[in-house]
């Protein structure tokens, strides 16, 4: 079976109209911490409770994932704007004092603002194309104490969802 020549530009403008959640990835080894924004996040399924976790295979963050084993993944909260984006950029120093947690369990760092925090172990990675397709489960979770709307992406901007 062959494979379409899908134009990787016209994909990637297709993808933009998916309106998505958006989520900080983190994870710690050896007293190292590295963190990068990501739409691809899902839920696998609730027993045991695990969530699929998609990183480019050049990020750095999904890098020292495979190397320790741990992910925490951040929903962020719609105020979160300006987090997300640093997180999307190539800045060193991602990780604000008085901004995160260390995760009960993993040890992953956890956004004090997140709407949801996961803390979770690889089961598997499996490498696709330009990505790591991570099967992450989870062991421990956090859920903000009042419902607050999270952060979504949606035209290659941040926005919020608002009720018809």
């Amino acid at each position: 079976m062959t494979t379409p020549d899908i134009d990787p530009a016209l994909f990637r403008d297709a993808m933009s109209r998916l309106a998505a959640s958006v989520n900080i990835i983190t994870t710690e080894h050896d007293g190292t911490r590295r963190g990068c924004t990501a739409t691809a996040v899902c839920s696998l399924s609730d027993t045991p409770a695990s969530l699929i976790v998609c990183l480019n295979r050049g990020s750095s963050t999904g890098q020292l994932i495979q190397a320790s084993g741990i992910v925490g993944v951040n929903l962020c909260d719609s105020a979160d704007n300006d987090t997300a984006a640093l997180f999307a950029s190539k800045a060193d120093d991602k990780f604000r004092p008085g901004m995160w947690d260390e995760g009960v369990v993993t040890g992953a760092p956890l956004l004090r603002s997140a709407v949801a925090g996961f803390e979770g172990r690889v089961v598997e990675a499996k490498a696709f194309g330009s990505h790591i397709i991570f099967i992450v489960e989870i062991v421990a979770v956090t859920v903000a104490d009042q419902a607050r709307a999270p952060l979504l992406y949606l035209n290659r901007a941040f926005g919020a969802f608002a009720a018809h």
